[in-house]
C-alpha cells in the first residue's frame, strides 16, 4: 500500500513514517509540506492513501 503525506510539520511527517513503517502498514512514498505541492505529487505518485493535515494553513 503506497501511503502519500500532507503535513507542514516536518516532526509530524517523520513520526507517521515510522509508525507506518514499524507496524508495516504500507510504504511512504512521499511527503509534501504544503498543499499546492501536494496535489501536484498526489498526480504524479498516484498513492493509494494520502493522510491529511486537517489544518493545513
Amino acid at each position: 500500500m503506497n501511503i502519500f503525506i500532507v503535513e507542514d510539520d516536518i516532526s509530524i511527517v517523520e513520526i507517521l513514517k515510522k509508525i507506518i513503517s514499524d507496524r508495516g502498514l504500507g510504504n511512504v512514498i512521499d511527503y509534501s509540506l504544503n498543499g499546492k505541492d501536494a496535489i501536484d505529487k498526489i498526480k504524479e505518485f498516484l498513492p493509494n492513501i494520502v493522510l491529511v493535515d486537517l489544518f493545513l494553513p
